[in-house]
């Protein structure tokens, strides 16, 4: 391997880049002393020279542009990421809990003596389904105007289902 024998203007320009916001000429020299020793770095007015020619502050400006913008897409991106687990977490349990209800009504393990506790259980499962719209960020209501809507229970006689159940 072959040793270093002077510092490049490029080793120079990086390692200022990632002094942070206390970077100066002179600690850039203090650090390039330390860190390539026993090679003796350029001197403060090569650093200068180098800094104006090849416009160090815009290399900056640039540098701490793009590390924000990374810092701030990669945040967005785990904000996003652990959004989508956690609603999958919720879909999962809403399903499971709508399935189950459903299948204790299937199999009458869940007592239904009249129109209104089926209209309960029938209640829960929609809140479970807005909930899991809402969570979704879906529209949980229609906002149509029309006077011809109507819930499709109201239209539906619990009474004498249950009255022919009984039978």
């Amino acid at each position: 391997m072959v040793e270093k024998t002077k510092i490049s203007e490029a080793d120079c320009l990086s390692l200022y880049l990632t002094m942070g916001n206390n970077r100066s000429i002179p600690k850039l020299r203090e650090l390039l002393t330390s860190k390539y020793a026993p090679i003796t770095p350029p001197s403060i007015p090569t650093l200068k020279r180098w800094s104006s020619i090849n416009s160090w502050k815009d290399a900056v400006f640039r540098h701490e542009k793009e590390t924000k913008e990374k810092g701030i897409e990669l945040a967005i991106n785990q904000t996003v990421s652990n959004t989508k687990e956690r609603l999958t977490a919720y879909n999962e349990v809403l399903n499971l809990t709508t399935d189950n209800i459903l299948k204790a009504l299937k199999s009458a393990s869940i007592s239904v003596e009249n129109s209104q506790d089926l209209t309960a259980h029938i209640n829960t499962i929609e809140k479970l389904q807005k909930l899991l719209q809402l969570l979704q960020g879906e529209a949980t209501e229609r906002t149509d105007t029309t006077n011809n809507e109507q819930n499709i229970f109201d239209s539906i006689d619990f009474n004498s289902l249950f009255q022919k159940k009984i039978n």
